[in-house]
């Protein structure tokens, strides 16, 4: 998983070009790292409506009990994922 990225485009430029709809702030950030709060594009199964929001990046896997296991994860590599399988999850 690729630790950290930024975003450097305006809400306006979102708003416009990707014809993205939100309240969300959105301001340039050169340096965002896993467990933070990011913009997010996201568009409703049903309706061809895509809406500005904010989730956490990072990778949580389906058999994780607690969201810090995220922590944990941030530099997970397909080489060595026989290593880190919890007993019993599959």
């Amino acid at each position: 998983m690729c630790g950290k990225y930024r975003l450097t485009r305006s809400q306006k430029h979102l708003k416009e070009h990707v014809n993205a709809y939100g309240e969300v702030a959105v301001f340039p950030r050169y340096n965002i790292a896993p467990s933070q709060a990011v913009i997010t594009i996201r568009q409703e199964a049903r309706k061809p409506v895509r809406r500005l929001s904010t989730m956490r990046w990072g990778l949580l896997p389906s058999w994780a009990k607690d969201m810090y296991i995220g922590y944990k994860t941030i530099n997970a590599r397909a080489e060595t994922v026989h290593n880190s399988v919890v007993p019993g999850t599959l």
